[in-house]
């Protein structure tokens, strides 16, 4: 089975200065299934996430609900 996905779409910090930034962000997309017993699948979709994100030099954590 394979899969094929994307998301398109805004992100917002609400504290982008400090170390823990809190962001919410909408998005728009697609995914596509292909099934090896020869079935395809595919929809669009839209998303709401909120998310924290603890930055540091050169790189950050991030989770995300969605």
């Amino acid at each position: 089975m394979s899969e094929y996905a994307f998301r398109l779409g805004p992100e917002w910090y609400v504290n982008p200065a400090s170390r823990w930034q809190f962001f919410v962000n909408m998005g728009v997309g697609a995914v596509k299934f292909k099934s090896d017993l020869g079935g395809d699948d595919g929809r669009g979709f839209a998303s709401v996430g909120l998310g924290a994100r603890r930055g540091w030099q050169p790189g950050a954590f991030r989770i995300e609900l969605r």
